[in-house]
């Protein structure tokens, strides 16, 4: 999965560091529409 497509489904947001990009995750914003979930999702057994 690429970084566009995360972002454009708005799980992350893109910011700008100087010449670089750095991806980070909308924690918030998935917890409060779908809470416990990447909780779950984190200690799932793989």
């Amino acid at each position: 999965m690429t970084t566009q497509v995360l972002r454009e489904a708005g799980l992350i947001t893109q910011v700008d560091r100087g010449k670089s990009r750095m991806a980070q995750l909308r924690r918030s914003d998935i917890d409060f529409r779908f809470p416990g979930l990447l909780d779950a999702v984190a200690t799932a057994p793989a």
